[in-house]
This record gives structure tokens, C-alpha cells and sequence, in this order.
């Protein structure tokens, strides 16, 4: 994979964790301005990437790595950094945090930023936006 790809695919990732994370601090479901940001964060990486077969296949990459990162700061991070007394906690943590996040966003949000990726893939190979590097 080239470098330009990779660092879009990571910065892909970062956006879609932080905007569901930030969500999911807040309150247990996304708000209709959530959904909006993580559709423009998955048209723009669309545009960046232009290819639809990398839009496609980056997109496993980064639901991969955003649950893994949601997941981790939901509940890991507590434990680390002491806001959880007992490491014992960290079952029920780990347990609630994958039941909180597949409620939250399967399948609506992935399908969403798939068919947002894949438009914005559409969109960059029909404008030409980035120039094969």
C-alpha cells in the first residue's frame, strides 16, 4: 500500500472513533449531527482515496480499527488510568463496552459510512480530485 493511502485510511479511523466515542461519552445513542459528521468524514476520505476498490477494501481496515478503539477507550482506558478501582471490573467493562457499541451503531452507522465512502469514491474518480501519486 502506498503512504498516502495509509495515512488517509488512519485519519478515516481517527475521525470515526472520536466521533462515536464523543457520542457515546455524552449519551448512549448518535445524534442526528453525529451521523452527519462521520457521512462527511466518510465522503471526504472517499474523494482522498478515489479508487473504489481501496475505498472498499480500506473500509474493513478502519471498521476494524475503530472498534478496536472504541472498544479499548470504553473500557481499558478506565482501568489504566485508575478511574476503575479493581482490574477485576475490566470483564464487565470489556462486556458492556461491545454491547454498548454494537447497539449504538450496528448496522446504520457502518452501512452509512460504506455507502458514504463509496460515493465519495464516485465523486473523486468522476472529478479527478488527487492526482495519482
Amino acid at each position: 500500500m502506498k503512504p498516502k493511502i495509509i495515512f488517509i485510511l488512519c485519519g478515516w479511523t481517527i475521525l470515526t472513533s472520536s466521533i462515536i466515542l464523543q457520542s457515546l461519552y455524552t449519551s448512549p445513542t448518535l445524534s442526528w449531527f453525529h451521523w452527519l459528521l462521520l457521512l462527511l468524514a466518510s465522503i471526504f476520505s472517499g474523494i482522498l482515496l478515489t479508487d473504489l476498490k481501496t475505498v472498499v477494501l480500506g473500509y474493513f481496515v478502519v471498521i476494524a480499527l475503530s472498534l478496536f478503539f472504541i472498544i479499548f477507550c470504553l473500557s481499558i482506558l478506565p482501568v489504566i488510568t485508575g478511574k476503575v478501582l479493581f482490574a477485576a471490573a475490566l470483564d464487565t467493562l470489556l462486556g458492556s463496552a461491545i454491547v454498548m457499541v454494537i447497539r449504538s451503531t450496528f448496522p446504520g452507522v457502518w452501512i452509512m459510512c460504506l455507502l458514504g465512502g463509496i460515493l465519495g469514491g464516485g465523486v473523486g474518480e468522476r472529478l479527478r480530485v488527487t492526482a495519482s501519486v
